[in-house]
């Protein structure tokens, strides 16, 4: 994945441009952008009409500070949460109680963590929604005091 990263940016037109507006259809959906002439990369004027594009867009302030998609932000936080977690010893132990941990470690947590939801790393709490909401599930498990698996008057004592 790094090298077609490093292919794609060495490869890219990069400028700035304005978002004007946007058409929906059954099939597609069209976005008009903005390029100021003197920001419209001369390679990009020669391609075909109808040229296919991987596209990246970072919406910035006036001040050219980022400003994150709301949806990606949660999803961030998210992700961040199932890194806080797997460090807490009290979810390590809940793990291991639930029967889904063979240690109380943080690495053993973040394991079986994963491993819970099917992904091979956290990020993909952030990428994909079924994922996301089967954390949130897993999560709401463990803060009601809860262990996995077990009849709902089954409590944890910490």
């Amino acid at each position: 994945m790094a090298d077609m990263n490093d292919n794609i940016r060495e490869n890219s037109y990069k400028f700035e441009c304005m978002f004007q507006s946007l058409r929906k259809t059954k099939e597609h959906i069209s976005l008009t952008i903005a390029i100021h002439p003197n920001d419209v990369p001369r390679d990009l004027l020669a391609d075909p009409i109808g040229a296919r594009y991987i596209a990246a867009l970072v919406r910035v302030d006036d001040n050219e500070e980022i400003i994150p998609p709301p949806l990606q932000a949660a999803a961030n936080r998210l992700v961040q949460s199932a890194g806080m977690l797997c460090r807490e010893q009290k979810f390590q132990k809940w793990l291991v109680d639930s029967g889904c941990g063979d240690e109380i470690s943080e690495e053993s947590a973040s394991k079986y963590l994963r491993r819970l939801l099917g992904i091979n790393s956290r990020r993909q709490i952030a990428e994909e929604d079924h994922v996301a909401r089967h954390f949130g599930q897993i999560r709401n498990i463990y803060e009601s005091g809860q262990l996995l698996g077990a009849p709902d008057n089954a409590q944890v004592v910490f």
